[in-house]
């Protein structure tokens, strides 16, 4: 019981960094963008949820090609990542209005962690955190982003179907032949886990994919646009953590687990709750 509740304890201090992210580039973004809509019409919806998916897929097939080599699967996910922490710098240089000089010497100090998290065999917590500070930014940031890109039923929607993909994914996709490919499950230690650690954070005991902080950040964005209140956004990100707890405890049995499926229900049912709730609490006490 005392071993579960440190494990628990540990996955929740260490997502206090990434929400600590996501509180700060959201409240820059409340102040420059405006709140996107609710929703568009059936048609833009099904054409955004197209491309959302053929991106998903076009990604997948690049990941399923470059199983068949290892150094093909590093190649793949560095260059993934350099993308997104490139773009990732670039957009929170334009957010805070950073100079060029401040805003390459960051870049350099993020790239340059990125290139350590390949060479560095240290596999300690402290090293874990700081191999993991691209992808908190990355995942972060593009998550905020894409909530204030769409309309609000347009992402909810995307992310419900990712999450089922994810499970698919996971059990029998392209991310279970990753998975066996690699000859460790990911919440253990070993050397899959050094092929995967620059594109995944370490929780305290579970690694989280980048894929699965965008979707914890736009729903904690989504959240705040809904009810602009940042303590119904911090139960949103209390369901997230929960979620990922039930997640760990699945992994532990299964070997390992889809990040998704659990923290974005959990997200869900406490924001349906929320709005439906909120406003018989108003009229209530009004």
């Amino acid at each position: 019981m005392l071993t579960r509740l440190r494990s628990y304890l540990l996955i929740t201090g260490s997502m206090i960094p990434f929400f600590t992210i996501v509180y700060l580039l959201l409240l820059r973004v409340e102040a420059i963008f405006e709140a996107p809509p609710m929703t568009t019409t059936p048609t833009d919806m099904m054409i955004d949820l197209l491309i959302f998916m053929m991106i998903v897929g076009a990604a997948s097939i690049m990941l399923l090609v470059s199983l068949r080599r290892r150094y093909a699967l590093v190649v793949f996910l560095y260059s993934l990542m350099m993308m997104l922490t490139l773009t990732t710098i670039s957009g929170i240089a334009q957010l805070y209005d950073l100079d060029r000089v401040s805003a390459m010497i960051i870049g350099c100090l993020v790239v340059g962690i990125l290139i350590l998290s390949i060479i560095v065999k240290k596999d300690d917590l402290i090293a874990r955190f700081i191999l993991g500070i691209p992808v908190l930014l990355s995942g972060a940031y593009a998550g905020v982003i894409l909530a204030y890109s769409m309309p609000i039923m347009t992402l909810m929607a995307f992310i419900i179907v990712i999450s089922l993909y994810d499970v698919f994914s996971v059990y029998k996709g392209v991310l279970n032949r990753m998975l066996k490919f690699i000859g460790r499950p990911v919440h253990r230690e070993g050397q899959g886990i050094n092929v995967l650690r620059v594109a995944m954070y370490y929780a305290g005991v579970v690694y989280v994919g980048i894929g699965d902080l965008i979707v914890y950040s736009s729903l904690l964005a989504i959240s705040q646009i809904l009810f602009r209140n940042w303590i119904l956004t911090m139960l949103v990100a209390l369901a997230e953590i929960m979620g990922m707890c039930t997640t760990y405890e699945i992994a532990l049995r299964k070997g390992y687990a889809p990040g998704l499926i659990v923290p974005v229900l959990f997200s869900l049912l406490v924001m349906g709750v929320i709005y439906f709730i909120a406003p018989l609490l108003g009229t209530l006490f009004s």
